[in-house]
């Protein structure tokens, strides 16, 4: 049960720190660059999408802030599901090509999940 219980405060906190990102920075960023910020945070993920990920992507790498591309094939081209490969989902391969994973992590301080919000405020586009 103590694992469990840990396990717990560990999940509140990722959610605590994805809920402290989209208010720290919803209001500065998203509607200024395109950024989308709508999506709840999960427990191990907080993903944000922009329609220049790779740029993004690049930039909060050369500031050392590691990012992922989570699913970066749609499902209708993964091989698990070839008889709707042929198909066009606009909009899911859209999503795919802009989504890009933040860094959300029981061991982050408020602080650093802060300073990754501000590294954004101050890319450009």
């Amino acid at each position: 049960m103590a694992q469990s219980s840990g396990l717990r405060a560990q999940g509140k906190t990722r959610i605590a720190q994805g809920s402290g990102l989209r208010a720290q920075g919803k209001a500065r960023i998203a509607q200024s660059s395109g950024l989308r910020l709508r999506a709840k945070p999960y427990l191990h993920l907080f993903v944000i999408r922009y329609k220049d990920r790779d740029k993004l992507q690049k930039y909060l790498n050369e500031n050392d802030i590691q990012t992922m591309i989570h699913y970066p094939i749609p499902p209708h081209k993964q091989k698990a599901y070839p008889e709707w490969s042929g198909r066009k989902y606009e909009i899911t391969e859209d999503i795919h090509r802009q989504v890009i994973s933040l860094p959300v992590s029981p061991s982050y301080a408020n602080d650093e999940a802060a300073s990754v919000v501000d590294r954004i405020n101050l890319f450009s586009i």
